[in-house]
Formats: structure tokens, C-alpha cells, sequence
């Protein structure tokens, strides 16, 4: 057996946004801007700061509360909030779309669809239907604790013309129960989607998406996703196939940028996501495809968060390896002591515990590298490496191990990064906190 995490989250990369090759039809794309082409390699050599890391940390909270008073006055944003209100209440209740669909749980999944129409209303807890031949539509309330549905989004979309089969499960009643039964459904895949957001009457938001398909397959050659707001916020992201694929990516307000980032890889994604997709591979088949690949996330015009796998196939091959020699020595151990000797087993648990972790650690210093850059100063403020450390939230039997993260400054000092940032961070924490409860919905 071996550790699936990794393909799983590489076929899910793969085939949402590298997957297929060909030559892109970006009229058939909305209009996005670009990112800097960064060449991260020369970023992480850049000198080290002279600063020292108490001086480091001052001009990091400095900017960083800058960042996010940035990103808490978008969510304030009429428009941000509709769409962050809606998936809560797509969540809360799916609305009875029809089949193949079935289940439309977040926003972001209305703009998988295609040949779906209807104008779907919030009624406190439900969603109610009714029919329309030419839109998508959702009606509801713009915020949490609006008295009425004062917004909708509504979408129209174009097919590709390409399809493909599915097949699933669906139950049926018959002779006295109900009865699971498999079904087949065409699928059309979509080509664009076009939505406009309306609060109170008046146009808040615009959001496309688009994407370009080749040979019939399911999985798109490339694609983009625009949202614009009226009162000054956008985000888009996109793909950018070739021998080095690229996933760009921007949020800006009154087109100052607040975040922006790029993912390059020149590994051989649309053959991985082939050998994915039809589940009929070996761990070698997709090490031999595999290169490397580098990344960057850029905090308003400065802070840059730079990292990097130098050799992809080593990293995915030796972290298969920890975890099947992990998961044989765990096995040993329950079938040598778990009856037999319970305290040896606990005792012998928590060794294995702190030797796996430093495996993974060792395995993260050797192959990842990872910088937090200043680039108006062309200095790197630190480096990022791991360690593994005993947990404060200790198993009733037996010491477990985390690998945490610490920062490497130029004069050789290394803080774990939750102390450094903890220390006269908290309110930094808890905007973060706050960040996150809003953004990830």
C-alpha cells in the first residue's frame, strides 16, 4: 500500500486546472489581467535582511495588519457578502436541480453546470422553484438577518458540445423498499457562464468563467474565472497550459493589487491526470512524469512568500516510502503488543510517533524550500524550515509529534513561527481568524 494523499490532491489539481493540452481559445475566456512571472529561484537567493528579527517582526506586523485591514474591509463589500451569504445557504440546503446535477452545495459549483435552468427562491429554510426556459436564477437575502430577498444572481450559460457519461447511484421504491440501483447521465460540459449579482435592484457584481476542451475530453484544455464588483473589488483566476503550466491568480481593489500569486510546474500534468482519471496506474507511472515546481503568494506591494520543489519525483517516492514504512511498523506494533502488552505498545507508539515526524521533516528541509520576502527592499526576511516537536496536546497514552515551522534569519537564529508571531500578535491572530471564518466559506 502506499500514501494516496498526494495523487489524490494532484488529481484533483490536475483536473480542475492543468489538465488536457492544445492550443487555447482565449476569446472563448473572460478578459483577466496577468501577475508578475517570477523567477523564484532568484527570489529565495536574494541577501538577508541586516535588519535584526525583533526589527523583522515589527515591519511584518506593520504590513501584515495593513493586508488585512485590507481584506476585512472586502468583506463588508455588499457584493462579497451576497456571494459568501449565498454558499452558506446553498450549504445549509441544496436546491433540487436536476439530474445529472442533482446537488448544488457552493457557489462556485453553479458554474459547473450547463442546460440547467429554473429560478430557485429562499423561503426560510428551503429552497422553492419555479420555471424559467432561458436562466439559472437564485433568489435570497443579500446578508444574514435581511428581512427579505433583496438579491439574486442570475446565469446564463453556453455548452461546449462537449459531453460525457456518468454513471451513479440512485435509489428507487420497489417491492416493499427502497433499492439502490445505477444510472447513466450525459453531462454537458460547460463553455462560458456569465452572472450578474443585483442587491436592492441595482447591478453589485459580474462574474464569467469560461473554458476550452479538445478531443472530446472532459477535462478542460484551459480556464478562466472573472468576478467585478461595483464598488471597486476583483478577482480572477486562470490557466496557462504549455510544456510549463501556470495557474495565475489576483485580488485587487480600485486595481491596487492585494494579493496575488502563480504556481508553475513542468511536470507532465495532463498525462497524470489521464492515468488518474481511469484509476489503472503504478506509483512509478506517475514518479517518471513528474519534475518540478515553484510558487509564489504576494501580500499587497511587498511581502512575498516564496517556495519551491526542487525534485519532484524524489519528494513524491520518499514520502510514499515514510508512509509505507510507517504504516508496517504501526501495524507491527498493534499485532506485537496492543493485547499482550498495552504499556509497551504506548511506549513503542510514541517512539514511532517522533520518528516518522522527524522523517517528514527531513524529507521537507531536503526537498522544499520555502522564503518570506521583502521585495521593496530586495531583502529576504527569513527562510522556513521544519522541526519536529512534541505536542502540547499530549494522547492520554502517549506522546505525539508536529512538525513546526520556524523561521531562519540571517544571523543563524531560528523562532518557531508560532512563538515569533504569537508575541505581540494577537490581534493579528485574530483578524486572521476572522479572515479565514469568512473567506474559506
Amino acid at each position: 500500500m502506499y500514501n494516496k494523499k498526494f495523487f489524490v490532491g494532484l488529481a484533483l489539481f490536475a483536473g480542475l486546472f492543468f489538465a488536457g493540452c492544445g492550443k487555447d481559445k482565449k476569446d472563448d475566456l473572460p478578459k483577466t489581467g496577468s501577475v508578475d512571472n517570477v523567477d523564484v529561484s532568484t527570489i529565495m537567493n536574494t541577501p538577508y535582511s541586516q535588519l535584526s528579527p525583533e526589527q523583522q517582526k515589527v515591519k511584518l506586523e506593520n504590513e501584515s495588519v495593513d493586508f488585512l485591514n485590507q481584506f476585512t474591509a472586502a468583506q463588508k463589500s455588499p457584493a462579497i457578502e451576497a456571494i459568501q451569504y449565498l454558499s452558506d445557504l446553498l450549504d445549509i440546503k441544496s436546491p433540487d436541480v436536476p439530474d445529472p446535477i442533482k446537488e448544488v452545495n457552493d457557489v462556485k459549483e453553479i458554474f459547473d453546470m450547463t442546460n440547467v435552468t429554473g429560478v430557485f427562491t429562499w423561503d426560510k429554510n428551503k429552497w422553492t422553484e419555479s420555471k424559467s426556459s432561458s436562466e439559472l436564477k437564485f433568489v435570497f437575502p443579500a446578508k444574514k438577518g435581511a428581512s427579505s430577498n433583496n438579491a439574486s444572481l442570475s446565469v446564463k450559460f453556453a455548452n461546449s458540445g462537449t459531453t460525457f457519461t456518468e454513471t451513479w447511484t440512485d435509489e428507487k421504491y420497489e417491492g416493499g423498499k427502497w433499492v439502490e440501483y445505477e444510472r447513466e447521465s450525459v453531462i454537458y460540459l460547460p463553455k462560458s457562464a456569465t452572472a450578474t449579482l443585483t442587491i436592492d435592484k441595482k447591478e453589485a457584481a459580474k462574474i464569467e468563467s469560461g473554458a476550452e476542451y479538445k478531443d472530446k475530453k472532459e477535462v478542460p484544455v484551459s480556464s478562466a474565472f472573472k468576478m467585478t464588483t461595483s464598488d471597486g473589488y476583483e478577482y480572477w483566476a486562470k490557466v496557462e497550459k504549455g510544456a510549463e503550466s501556470k495557474v495565475s491568480m489576483k485580488m485587487s481593489f480600485n486595481k491596487k493589487s492585494m494579493l496575488e500569486g502563480m504556481a508553475k510546474t513542468n511536470a507532465k500534468i495532463d498525462e497524470i491526470a489521464d492515468l488518474l482519471l481511469e484509476d489503472d496506474y503504478s506509483d512509478n507511472d506517475i514518479y517518471k512524469r513528474l519534475g518540478k515546481a515553484d510558487a509564489y503568494l504576494k501580500l499587497m506591494d511587498d511581502l512575498m512568500i516564496a517556495y519551491a520543489v526542487t525534485d519532484l519525483e524524489k519528494y513524491v517516492r520518499t514520502s510514499n516510502e515514510i508512509w509505507d514504512w510507517y504504516i508496517e511498523k504501526d501495524d507491527n506494533l498493534y499485532y506485537d503488543y496492543y493485547y499482550s502488552n498495552r504499556d509497551k505498545y504506548w511506549e513503542e507508539l510514541g517512539k514511532l510517533e517522533k520518528e516518522y515526524t522527524e522523517k517528514e521533516v527531513k524529507l521537507f528541509n531536503d526537498y522544499m524550500k520555502a522564503s518570506l520576502v521583502s521585495t521593496k527592499d530586495n531583502t529576504k526576511i527569513a527562510d522556513l524550515v521544519m522541526k519536529a516537536e512534541p505536542s502540547e496536546y499530549d494522547d492520554w497514552y502517549y506522546q505525539e509529534y508536529y512538525s513546526a515551522v520556524y523561521l531562519k534569519f540571517g544571523d543563524g537564529t531560528q523562532t518557531e513561527a508560532e512563538a515569533y508571531f504569537g508575541s505581540g500578535f494577537n490581534k493579528l491572530e485574530k483578524e486572521w481568524e476572522d479572515l479565514l471564518d469568512g473567506f474559506n466559506r
